[in-house]
């Protein structure tokens, strides 16, 4: 349908969201869009600006459902905001075969960036073997992380960061310990 339109161009997606409007107003049904990302990291712009092309793609829609990819695999932060309900919190899928699933436990905010495929380990990777079943200082977890990572202390401090907010170690004390029950999810 987008046939010589630049989509690029505001008012020739106008132009087709309106054709989109009218299909749905006649026949009663609702119409869905996919649409692709710009090239580059997105991972840095709002969801409602990730979409390749003219601002309308994501302006336009009542309802707009961006799926972005997260930083661990085949997981996925899903970002929904609908024009007339108050915006929802961003949340994780993984995709688990034939079904997306919830994973309340990874950080919606934990995005793939194009740096990310540097990381060194995963997450659960990181808890199990730095962790493990201990209670660590910061100095033996950082010792850990560069013994079994070759990982600086950093992108350790990141790890840590990230798994304390999704509730994957706790920190306490001046110690740090696994949510073991919350890794076994994983």
């Amino acid at each position: 349908m987008l046939g010589n339109r630049d989509e690029n161009a505001n008012g020739e997606i106008a132009d087709l969201m309106n054709e989109f409007e009218a299909l749905a107003q006649r026949s009663g049904a609702a119409i869905t869009i996919a649409h692709h990302f710009a090239k580059g990291d997105s991972s840095a712009k709002s969801a409602i600006d990730r979409a390749s092309g003219a601002g309308v793609w994501s302006r336009d829609p009542d309802t707009l459902f961006v799926l972005s990819p997260h930083e661990e695999d085949d997981c996925y932060t899903a970002a929904i905001t609908v024009r007339h309900l108050p915006k929802q919190p961003d949340f994780v899928l993984a995709w688990d075969y034939p079904l997306m699933r919830r994973a309340p436990d990874l950080n919606p905010e934990a995005l793939r960036r194009p740096q990310s495929k540097n990381k060194k380990c995963s997450d659960k990777e990181f808890v199990e073997s730095v962790l493990g079943t201990d209670s660590l200082n910061y100095k033996t977890v950082i010792e850990r992380a560069k013994a079994q990572f070759t990982m600086s202390e950093a992108s350790a401090n990141r790890y840590l960061s990230r798994l304390k907010e999704s509730g994957q170690i706790y920190h306490h004390g001046g110690l740090y310990w696994a949510n073991h029950q919350q890794v076994a999810n994983n």
